[in-house]
């Protein structure tokens, strides 16, 4: 009975939760983006305005845009993946399901050929 209880319990200490890599990958990118971002204000910051051109400061504001345009693709796809993660999340819970109540109709058609016997 020991053995049986240790061996139903290895499941549950195997199962533990761990990052979703397109989730870990997304947050990687907005971080890596976030640096960009202050890299930019950084730049625009120590740069002295005699050196503040207007085409400077106009590629600083289109890098600026472009980052925060990045990062809002970035997110869009996350929620994109989760959403689809959840329809097949409902596929695979709907299958699941059927197999068991055809296994349970099985059972019972087994069952019920025994007992004729």
């Amino acid at each position: 009975m020991k053995y049986i209880l240790g061996w139903a319990l290895i499941p549950l200490l195997v199962g533990c939760k761990s990052t979703i890599p397109s989730e870990s990958i997304s947050q990687q990118v907005i971080s890596d983006l976030n640096a960009h971002q202050q890299a930019i204000i950084t730049l625009d910051k120590q740069t002295s305005k005699e050196c503040k051109t207007d085409a400077f400061v106009v590629s600083l504001n289109a890098l600026k845009s472009q980052t925060e345009s990045i990062a809002g693709q970035v997110k869009s796809i996350t929620q994109a993946c989760q959403t689809e993660k959840r329809v097949l999340e409902q596929k695979i819970t709907i299958r699941e399901i059927m197999i068991f109540v055809l296994l349970g109709i099985l059972g019972i058609f087994i069952y019920l050929f025994i007992r004729k016997r």
